[in-house]
């Protein structure tokens, strides 16, 4: 009866292990849900470019529902190709604009952020370039 009873408790306690870890899991993947979302828009804004242009994608921002998805340039000077992808707009209709600038002018702050100080060859109708 004693041995039945440990195994009882030893079964429960890996159980809300378990089920803890599932619920740690399930958070950590809805708040990266909207960085993966405009990665995803990235790709298929991007997938008419050729195909040697553009290295892989990362997300430079996020405020809100708005995320600045970069990637590495090819050619001379290097440069980040970055679009503003506002994710409360209709499908196909998400990315706001864009904008070119040098990496060493993306500044990272403190608390994960970052400033882009010299954006050039905007398009569309994104924040960074408004100032």
């Amino acid at each position: 009866m004693w041995i039945a009873a440990r195994k009882t408790r030893h079964g429960a306690l890996v159980l809300a292990a378990v089920l803890l870890l599932s619920a740690v899991l399930v958070y950590l993947h809805q708040d990266n849900r909207p960085e993966d979302e405009a990665l995803g828009v990235f790709a298929a804004y991007t997938s008419r470019f050729p195909a040697d242009r553009l290295g892989d994608p990362f997300v430079l921002r996020r405020f809100d529902d708005t995320v600045e998805v970069c990637a590495n340039e090819e050619g001379r000077p290097p440069a980040l190709f970055c679009t503003e992808i506002q994710l409360s707009r209709p499908r196909g209709k998400q990315v706001a604009g864009g904008f070119r600038t040098s990496p060493d002018s993306v500044v990272e702050v403190e608390g994960g952020g970052a400033i882009v100080e010299r954006p050039y060859d905007c398009f569309g109708n994104t924040l960074v370039c408004e100032g």
